[in-house]
């Protein structure tokens, strides 16, 4: 009877610590790109690059295996060292700037130093050395608070340089360069007179095979119900011609060539970002 009361006991107390924990967070964090660096990204950009190794738009994969989101391939501005990239941008009040940087390493390649700095002040630092370290063979998501520059033009650098003297190194890029406006909401409280919004995704799903759509027999009633109580579009036009990127923009609000969902379907996946959302 006395371990049967400590175990509700227990229960009850994981239950009261564990509340709180799985409470959504009263505010929410808005992220507004302003400036989309990387996809914007021109040659007039480029301050110093490598001989015979010139910075271009292309991509980067930090690990081969399949099944390790964080490694997958990414749209990036490749950046052989030693390399330096300058952005004139005018940093809006909340400013801050989101990026990923990886390697993709070759065997004994020396690692890579990346370097942020805004006129001149050097605000960020960061080393990776793949072919040493098995923690570094992935993106790292990364954020530079702007705030002391807001409402003011400034420059912005991105530099890759090699981590040993002498040594030959990995291919480093830089992904998902944005200068984004953050601000907070006030998360909207749950109510009876406000309708609840229920997002059903179907993947490969053609139009004409519904019953709304024309489609006779229909096969989906359900569905033909909920139609003919609701809105029905009946031109839609997706962001793209496969599921990945279409249902990346939807989740973002931006255009794939912003959120970097784009390459084959085997290397794409988990590609979005954290710093993906708007």
């Amino acid at each position: 009877m006395r371990a049967r009361v400590l175990l509700a006991a227990a229960v009850c107390t994981l239950v009261a610590c564990g509340r709180d924990e799985f409470r959504l967070p009263a505010e929410i964090r808005v992220e507004q790109v302003v400036a989309d660096l990387s996809a914007a990204f021109e040659r007039s950009t480029v301050v110093e690059e490598a001989p015979g190794a010139p910075v271009q738009l292309g991509g980067i994969q930090p690990t081969p295996h399949f099944g390790e989101p964080s490694g997958a391939y990414r749209r990036a501005i490749v950046a052989p060292p030693r390399s330096r990239l300058r952005f004139a941008v005018r940093v809006p009040a909340g400013g801050a700037l989101h990026f990923s940087t990886a390697v993709q390493a070759e065997d004994h390649a020396a690692g890579v130093r990346f370097t942020v700095s805004v006129d001149g002040r050097q605000v960020f630092a960061h080393t990776l050395d793949p072919a040493s370290r098995r923690h570094d063979r992935r993106w790292f998501d990364e954020r530079v608070d702007l705030g002391p520059w807001a409402e003011r033009d400034v420059e912005i650098a991105l530099a890759t340089e090699v981590a040993r003297t002498g040594s030959p190194a990995g291919t480093p890029g830089w992904s998902h360069v944005r200068l984004v406006r953050e601000s907070r909401r006030g998360r909207q409280a749950a109510g009876t007179g406000a309708p609840s919004v229920l997002v059903v995704l179907v993947d490969t799903l053609r139009a004409d095979h519904l019953g709304c759509y024309g489609a006779d027999p229909s096969p989906s009633p359900v569905v033909d119900r909920l139609a003919t109580g609701g809105l029905v579009f009946e031109h839609v036009v997706a962001q793209s011609s496969w599921t990945m990127p279409s249902v990346a923009t939807l989740f973002t609000g931006l255009h794939p060539r912003s959120h970097g969902v784009v390459g084959p379907s085997a290397d794409a996946a988990g590609g979005l970002s954290a710093s993906g959302g708007v």
